[in-house]
């Protein structure tokens, strides 16, 4: 439901009448007057209860009323050689050569202004060509079942991709990127900076997966999550 459609009786429809500090509570939080972190925060406080009666209901309430589902805006639409998941690459350094370009819808390129001065992109994509979702799977590069979390498979509930590539060049509503591992003609969710101060993690653990570079570069895909 959107918010500023919000029933305020039904949120409260299982607490007493509401006290005015309460009241002042829930207007905070469905007005985003205050953002969740300073409420969270708040919560954590002994005179919270004193101030706000009635709130943590209300909260819980809120909270459980929640969508379970949203509507993403696409932005663009990624153009690539890859037609069909078979023999594609399952990771960027598997396509390191590949380039490929992202075309950003006419109303959001003045959001590209200064991407240029960076060398790689994120992309995020939607895995519109696959259709059914499972919380265990056998991913590549392995035998085993596997929490789909603990992997990158497109069987995901929310269907979302992610890749590093190259920013080659900014033209226009035209990205052209190489180290392209996704399918042509997959919707574009968003597109963020590569920062390596930021997204760099020196010594993080891989898990599962023991294959080594070599490995992950000659690995091809095929029609397992289809």
């Amino acid at each position: 439901m959107a918010g500023d459609e919000w029933p305020v009786d039904t949120i409260s429809s299982n607490c007493p009448p509401l006290s005015s500090s309460s009241g002042v509570f829930l207007f905070l939080v469905h007005y985003s007057i205050f953002p969740f972190e300073r409420i969270l925060l708040l919560s954590n406080s002994p005179l919270f209860p004193a101030l706000f009666p009635f709130a943590p209901a209300l909260w819980l309430e809120y909270h459980d009323s929640m969508p379970e589902s949203i509507r993403i805006q696409t932005i663009g639409v990624v153009h690539s050689p890859f037609r069909t998941r078979e023999e594609m690459p399952i990771q960027p350094p598997g396509a390191a050569k590949i380039e490929g370009s992202v075309e950003v819808f006419p109303q959001y390129v003045a959001g590209l202004k200064d991407l240029d001065g960076f060398s790689h992109i994120y992309l995020l994509f939607h895995f519109h060509r696959t259709r059914e979702t499972r919380m265990e799977v056998v991913p590549f590069l392995d035998t085993v079942l596997r929490g789909v979390f603990a992997t990158r498979s497109p069987r995901r509930p929310a269907r979302i991709g992610l890749s590093i590539v190259e920013l080659l060049a900014v033209a226009g509503n035209r990205l052209r990127v190489r180290g392209l591992d996704i399918l042509d003609g997959t919707p574009l969710l968003d597109i963020k900076p590569y920062v390596p101060d930021f997204d760099d993690r020196p010594g993080a653990r891989t898990g599962w997966l023991t294959a080594d570079l070599q490995q992950i570069r000659g690995q091809r895909s095929d029609d397992r999550f289809s």
